[in-house]
């Protein structure tokens, strides 16, 4: 599933990939999906970030350029199917 793979991108790509922490994915009715999660900032604290797959298969997350519209567009105030990543 794309979302699984948005999440395992996000994930390699964190600071501590192994303190990584999928709080939540979203599959919402567009196809699109809604990442919340944790990972390890440079203080050795945990951080929540938020990502959006958008439904073209590119995913954006909350630090990047666009992003909020994004998450406005796809995400904000809608209701998606919560899927189980093991």
């Amino acid at each position: 599933m794309m979302i699984a793979a948005s999440a395992v991108s996000i994930k390699r790509s964190s600071r501590d990939p192994d303190a990584f922490i999928l709080e939540s994915a979203l599959l919402m009715d567009d196809k699109s999906g809604c990442l919340t999660y944790r990972a390890k900032n440079g203080f050795g604290g945990y951080s929540r970030g938020y990502a959006v797959m958008r439904p073209d298969g590119n995913t954006l997350v909350d630090e990047m350029l666009a992003f909020q519209a994004t998450w406005n567009k796809y995400c904000q105030g809608k209701k998606g199917t919560e899927l189980k990543m093991d």
